[in-house]
């Protein structure tokens, strides 16, 4: 679906929010580190884990965080990675609540697609919103919101034509589109993670909770 709504992602109410679910306590490859059989949804979901700001950030150390890291076929792990954080005054950063894994994940996972080594996986994500850069003022530090598969900027020919899967902006050359941890799609890191940085969240619609 390349509808306008999946410019960037909204609010959604906290009574219909799923509550935070995250796995094991993650680490770095060791004790955390794991393989597993083909098709397995359930040892896949075990191993993720759900300057220029207004930020709320408490009680963690800053620099690192816990995300699900593609390593190779059949061989991810919950390891430390860069922190998320606002690189743009258009970014926002989300506290990861709930993640989902996608079919399309499991191609990546059996070795069916060129996913670089060290990719942090997951598209399907919801979240509270903890920093926002300067120049974003349609939500605010607090809110609850649901990002889509793909990643846009909302004012390129194609994304005010309504095709945002295809956005000109966020695609590097010879790509289809921008995505959150996904093979051939940009360098955006994926969801099944602590925290994510989301590119062009100025254009995220106002809601109050």
């Amino acid at each position: 679906n390349n509808s306008a709504s999946e410019v960037a992602f909204g609010p959604i109410r906290a009574e219909n929010r799923a509550g935070e679910r995250r796995a094991g306590n993650g680490g770095h490859r060791g004790p955390h580190h794991a393989t597993f059989h083909r098709g397995s949804y359930d040892s896949l979901y075990r191993q993720s884990i759900c300057g220029l700001t207004k930020s709320r950030r408490h009680g963690r150390n800053e620099g690192e965080l816990k995300a699900l890291v593609y390593h190779g076929t059949k061989d991810v792990s919950v390891d430390s990675v860069p922190d998320a954080k606002i690189e743009k005054p258009t970014d926002v950063v989300v506290k990861i609540t709930t993640t989902n894994i996608c079919g399309s994940d499991l191609h990546m996972y059996e070795g069916r697609t060129n996913v670089g080594k060290g990719t942090v996986l997951g598209h399907e994500n919801l979240g509270r919103v903890e920093e926002v850069g300067n120049a974003v003022d349609t939500v605010k530090v607090g809110d609850y919101v649901c990002l889509p598969f793909n990643i846009g900027c909302g004012f390129c020919a194609n994304c005010e034509r309504g095709l945002t899967g295809f956005c000109l902006t966020c695609a590097e050359p010879g790509s289809a589109g921008a995505a959150y941890g996904f093979a051939g799609m940009g360098p955006y890191s994926g969801g099944q993670a602590e925290y994510l940085r989301v590119p062009y969240g100025l254009q995220l619609p106002t809601a109050s909770l």
